[in-house]
C-alpha cells in the first residue's frame, strides 16, 4: 500500500475562517488526501515564558498570531463538510477538556461522520493555557492523560461504564451512541519521549510523533527508521504485536517546492515533485503508514495551489 499523506493545519489565519476551512477541507476531500489534521490551542496566552519543544529556540511560532478555533467544534464542522476524509486531532492536549464530554463529543463526532475520527493526543508543554483553562494541574499532565484514556476506552466500549480515579471519576450512566465502529475510535499517541512511546504501547492504536523535536530528531529516513525501531522494541517489551500499531509522523515544517539545499541535505518534502514523491516511498519502506504535511499559507489561494499541485504531481493515485 502507498503512503497515506494528509494535512497538518493550524487554526489560524487561512483556516480561522468558515470559507477558508471549507475550502481547504473540501479541496482536500476532493483531491484524495487521507486525512486532515486540526491542531489544538484553545485560547492564547499573551505572556508565555514557557519554552515550546519543537525549535531550537524554545519559541512557539503561533504566539504572534493570538487566534485559535477550537479543535473539537472545527472537527464537527469539516465532518459535516466532507464525506470521505479522515479527521485527525493533531494533536488534542487532554487535559484540556472534562474527560466524559471529550469522549461524548469524540464519539459523536464520529457517529455524524460515520467513522472517520481519529485520536491523535499529548499531554501538553504550555502551563500558561493550562491555568487560563483551570486543567489539572501541568505537573500532573501525564497521569491525568493516561486516565482520561482509559476512560475513553471504557466509555467507548462498555455497556455499563464506570471509573473511579483520581482525576476521572464516574458511574450510574448511559454512554450512547457508540463510536461508529462498534467502540474502536482509533487513538494515536503524540510524542518522542520514551514515556510517549510506552503510552503507545499501552493504549495506542498508533504512533504520531512530530518530527521537529531538538531532543528527539525525527527529521530524516534514518532518523525516523531508528526511531521506528525504538517504537518495535517497546512494543515487544509490552507483547505488542508491531503490526497491530500505525506508524504516523507529522512534518513540522512546510512542503516547498523552492527550498534549496544546504551542504548537500534536503528536509524531506522539499525540492522537486519527484524528491518528494521518493521521500514517500522512502518513508512506506522504512514502515510508515501516515504522513501529515504542511500547505498552508498566509492566504487560502496560496494553500489550495499548493495542495493542488501536489496531489498532480506527487500524491499516489489509488
Amino acid at each position: 500500500m502507498p503512503l497515506n499523506i494528509g494535512l497538518h493545519t493550524f487554526m489560524r489565519g487561512a483556516m480561522s475562517s468558515r470559507e477558508g476551512t471549507l475550502a481547504i477541507a473540501q479541496k482536500a476531500d476532493a483531491l484524495g488526501f487521507s486525512h486532515i489534521g486540526v491542531n489544538d490551542h484553545v485560547v492564547v496566552p499573551t505572556d508565555i515564558n514557557s519554552r515550546y519543544p519543537y525549535t531550537e529556540q524554545g519559541q512557539w511560532p503561533g504566539k504572534a498570531f493570538g487566534e485559535a478555533l477550537e479543535m473539537l467544534t472545527t472537527m464537527s464542522f469539516i465532518a459535516g463538510a466532507t464525506e470521505r476524509i479522515r479527521i485527525l486531532s493533531s494533536v488534542m492536549i487532554l487535559p484540556y477538556r472534562p474527560a466524559v464530554l471529550t469522549a461524548k463529543m469524540l464519539a459523536t463526532a464520529d457517529v455524524l461522520s460515520k467513522g472517520r475520527i481519529v485520536l491523535g493526543c499529548g499531554v501538553g508543554w504550555m502551563p500558561e493555557e493550562f491555568a487560563a483553562l483551570a486543567s489539572p494541574p501541568f505537573d500532573e499532565r501525564g497521569a491525568v492523560t493516561d486516565e482520561y484514556l482509559d476512560a475513553f476506552r471504557t466509555l467507548w466500549r462498555e455497556e455499563h461504564p464506570e471509573a473511579h480515579g483520581k482525576h476521572v471519576s464516574f458511574g450510574n450512566i448511559t454512554f450512547m451512541p457508540k463510536p461508529y465502529h462498534g467502540g474502536n475510535l482509533p487513538i494515536w499517541i503524540g510524542g518522542e519521549s520514551p514515556v510517549a512511546l510506552r503510552r503507545t504501547a499501552r493504549v495506542g492504536d498508533g504512533w504520531y510523533p512530530a518530527s521537529n523535536n531538538p531532543q528527539a530528531p525525527l527529521d530524516t529516513v534514518e532518523r525516523i527508521s531508528a526511531g521506528l525501531g525504538r517504537l518495535d522494541k517497546v512494543l515487544a517489551d509490552a507483547g505488542r504485536d508491531p503490526v497491530s500499531v500505525d506508524r504516523g509522523l507529522v512534518l513540522l515544517h512546510s512542503v516547498d517546492w523552492t527550498a534549496q539545499t544546504k551542504d548537500g541535505a534536503r528536509r524531506l518534502f522539499t525540492g522537486s515533485s519527484a524528491d518528494m514523491a521518493a521521500d514517500a516511498a522512502a518513508l512506506r519502506e522504512i514502515g510508515v503508514d501516515h504522513v501529515s504535511l504542511i500547505f498552508q499559507t498566509a492566504t487560502v489561494e496560496e494553500t489550495l495551489e499548493r495542495m493542488q499541485r501536489f496531489a498532480e504531481e506527487v500524491l499516489p493515485k489509488p
